[in-house]
């Protein structure tokens, strides 16, 4: 989000507000979704005109790419953060990811649910990170004598994908450990 206009700074108004401030950014976008009236919302909540918001971004879609690619980083910096307990491939990616659902359901829907222009990351490379993530877990799984590696990853991604959009609409009410066993059951009947 932006911040409001300070007053007078060497003779000229001075706009905190065009200055980029990614939480807050974040923080308005967590309660609204990008739409069309997203411009006018923001320099609302801004006490600005939409004028200094157009000063920072050309057109509507710099806004939105911006938007995205904040939510992007902030999606990998709430993965690095996430408490890693589990030896079981897949079972911290899956409560990580359940968990961001959760927690920020606005940034999911944006990141992992919503259509996007053709140069955005798909999910996989959004989930993989830049710590190949989700590569480093299948082969991890291979390691663990699992014989298709790659295919019970897809398998426990269904789950875990449908299990994170289920909290985004308010369907999953399973807490942390049932969801930890699950997880776990899923990666032992899956593994064979």
């Amino acid at each position: 989000m932006l911040e409001k206009d300070t007053g007078k700074r060497n003779g000229q108004k001075s706009y905190d507000h065009e200055r980029r401030d990614c939480r807050r950014r974040l923080s308005y976008y967590q309660k609204r979704r990008l739409s069309a009236d997203y411009v006018q919302k923001l320099a609302s909540e801004a006490g600005c005109s939409t004028q200094p918001i157009f000063r920072l971004y050309a057109n509507m879609e710099a806004l939105k790419k911006d938007v995205y690619d904040k939510a992007a980083s902030y999606y990998g910096e709430f993965y690095t953060a996430f408490e890693k307990r589990n030896e079981i491939p897949f079972v911290d990616l899956g409560m990580a990811y359940i968990s961001f659902a959760r927690k920020e359901p606005k940034l999911f829907e944006l990141l992992f649910l919503m259509p996007h222009e053709e140069n955005a990351k798909s999910t996989y490379e959004l989930v993989n990170g830049a710590d190949d993530v989700v590569t480093e877990q299948i082969r991890k799984a291979g390691e663990g004598g699992t014989k298709s590696p790659d295919q019970l990853f897809m398998k426990i991604w269904i789950f875990i994908h449908g299990a994170a959009c289920m909290a985004v609409s308010g369907d999953y009410d399973l807490d942390e450990e049932q969801s930890l066993a699950i997880l776990k059951s899923c990666y032992k009947d899956f593994a064979g």
